[in-house]
């Protein structure tokens, strides 16, 4: 096969498939469910947010927070910019899903260890962007700030 045909079928297939020329969509390409016109969101609604495995949800904020500690280096705006969108999404998330009674704590706990999150990124982003590695300071505070909220479990008795 020619040279031509090979770059015109893969640019074809770049802009026919969304994500794919990134690796798959991003969780913030995901469409986020409204919210229900019953009120609240269960807590058991935020765990299905959150997808299953380590590359979903909290879990790879985290995930990619012990990436940035551990190989600063590595870092690139790019993947700051990545992290702020999948966390901007599940403050989004939780800002238009109001939690039901049983798990308000734990909802304000989330959203506000995210904010921290996302505020430290901030920061470290104008370091990475002026080509120095990702601040060690930074990343260990971002770590210390997400364990403390992994560590706290959700309600037993919340639906």
């Amino acid at each position: 096969m020619s040279v031509l045909v090979v770059s015109v079928l893969a640019a074809a297939c770049a802009s026919s498939a969304p994500g794919v020329a990134s690796g798959g969509p991003s969780p913030s390409d995901v469409a986020t469910p409204a919210p229900t016109a019953a009120g609240p969101a269960s807590y058991a609604a935020w765990i299905e947010r959150q997808g299953f495995g380590g590359s979903s949800g909290l879990n790879n904020v985290v995930k990619l927070i012990h990436f940035a500690a551990e190989q600063p280096a590595r870092v690139s705006t790019f993947d700051i910019d990545d992290q702020t969108r999948d966390i901007n999404a599940l403050l989004a998330w939780l800002d238009t899903h109001p939690a039901t009674s049983c798990w308000t704590d734990h909802h304000a706990a989330v959203r506000a260890s995210l904010t921290k999150v996302l505020a430290a990124y901030a920061m470290a982003r104008t370091t990475v962007e002026a080509g120095k590695p990702f601040p060690a300071d930074v990343a260990k505070s971002m770590i210390v700030e997400t364990d403390q909220v992994l560590a706290v479990t959700g309600p037993t008795d919340c639906p």
